[in-house]
């Protein structure tokens, strides 16, 4: 098993637009909390690239553009997975539903991803892995909800590799008030992590549950951000404070397509690592949607595009008028 991780920053080196405002535009070149990219590279017996932005979203065009800069590095067929953090204090990687590209700031990402894949640091590994989930709780949520974190280890025989921290708390604690641009606080955990445990790797991977939002008001500052780091640092330091056997862990891949009235070929991306069964999709969701996961352990949305918000019936919120069809919402169902 080859695995490889190199991460980078991102910040523009110009000025930006946070795409959260989409009111009242602000440009700025103030940054609290570094934007970043993040590239995980496994190779079982077909070679996967798991990408991480900080960024609201990424449209199907760029997320093409990342893939074949992939395919001619590698000179093979890479299977590429990109998910957003859905930050809304970045410039914007996506077109569609009002927002608009910053077309400089995508060319200025696809030049540091082609910099990541030269720096990837891919070694021959042991490969196991450790799957733990614990709840969590945050002053921070807009209404309660049974919130749960989840920590898939990677580890090099019993040494830990590298840590996927999987959240569906949607970042946009800033989003109304800021005048600089922010990882928010995705990017305050991550940096957290990285100075409790120096010589380890952490990737954020962004569920995207829709009703699980933070509180949000003109009052909240970048300091909030570092506030909620605290209160889910404490789950996450308890997990990492312990041993976990490694399980023996092989790689599956696997893509199927939605087609939809108003959308073709939708995809959705199926990983397996081990136990834990991922599946990837455009949509954000509702909570409730784990109600459905039989095949999958995780579900990931703002995953390779963004398509729309999806409520537990997986119907269409956009203009309240498109919607999945029943048979395809039942093939996706039947997915899960």
């Amino acid at each position: 098993m080859k695995i490889g991780f190199y991460e980078m920053v991102i910040n523009p080196p110009f000025l930006s637009h946070p795409i959260g405002h989409t009111q009242e535009k602000r440009f700025t070149s103030l940054i609290k909390g570094d934007l970043m990219m993040r590239t995980l590279y496994i190779n079982e017996s077909t070679p996967i690239l798991i990408v991480t932005i900080d960024t609201f979203a990424i449209s199907s065009d760029v997320y093409r553009k990342l893939s074949e800069n992939a395919q001619e590095y590698f000179k093979t067929n890479v299977h590429v997975i990109v998910n957003a953090s859905n930050t809304h204090s970045a410039p914007s990687l996506f077109s569609n539903l009002g927002y608009n590209y910053a077309s400089d700031y995508i060319e200025y990402v696809l030049e540091r991803f082609e910099i990541c894949l030269l720096k990837l640091q891919i070694k021959e590994v042991n490969l196991t892995s450790s799957f733990i989930q614990k709840p969590i709780e945050l002053n921070y949520m807009s209404k309660q909800q049974n919130l749960t974190i989840s920590l898939l280890q990677l580890k090099n025989s019993e040494k830990r590799f590298i840590t996927l921290v999987f959240l569906s708390i949607i970042p946009n604690l800033i989003s109304q008030n800021t005048n600089y641009l922010s990882s928010d606080y995705v990017g305050v955990l991550m940096e957290s992590l990285k100075q409790l445990y120096p010589f380890e790797s952490f990737m954020f991977l962004q569920q995207g549950y829709i009703d699980h939002q933070l509180i949000n008001n003109q009052d909240l500052t970048y300091q909030d951000c570092i506030k909620i780091t605290h209160q889910l640092l404490e789950p996450i330091q308890r997990i990492m404070s312990k041993h976990y056997t490694g399980k023996s862990t092989s790689i599956d891949y696997a893509q199927v397509s939605v087609e939809t009235k108003y959308y073709q070929n939708i995809s959705c991306v199926s990983l397996r690592i081990g136990e834990v069964n991922m599946l990837f999709t455009p949509f954000k969701h509702h909570s409730s949607i784990e109600d459905n996961l039989k095949k999958h352990t995780l579900i990931v949305g703002l995953s390779n595009n963004y398509v729309d918000d999806v409520d537990q019936l997986f119907q269409s919120l956009q203009q309240k008028k498109e919607k999945l069809l029943k048979i395809e919402r039942e093939k996706l169902i039947s997915y899960l």
